[in-house]
């Protein structure tokens, strides 16, 4: 069951137990015994206070894609200018 959750974590690396039941086909009882496992085991970090709602983010996740995006944005040549980061754009509701 954890084994299930590890392999998820690249495509959600922040999970409830909701999530993580939906995703790997378990009870509630068995997401959340993985989540605190792999909490345990230094993977996951509880990010929310308190015993309900609790969810769990895998933050060296976060680490490696960030340096991924900062490889690929970084040029070869380094005559070149770095490609800029990319932003939020706005939504144009219509009135």
């Amino acid at each position: 069951m954890t084994s299930k959750i590890l392999a998820l974590l690249p495509a959600y690396p922040i999970m409830n137990v909701a999530t993580a039941r939906a995703l790997a086909g378990v009870s509630d009882e068995a997401a959340r015994v993985a989540l605190q496992t792999l909490e345990h085991a230094g993977i996951l970090s509880q990010m929310t206070v308190g015993r309900r709602n609790r969810a769990w983010t895998a933050k060296e996740l976060f680490g490696v894609v960030n340096a991924f995006e900062w490889d690929i944005a970084t040029p070869d040549d380094p005559a070149e200018t770095r490609r800029p980061s990319p932003t939020a754009r706005r939504s144009i509701r219509p009135r």
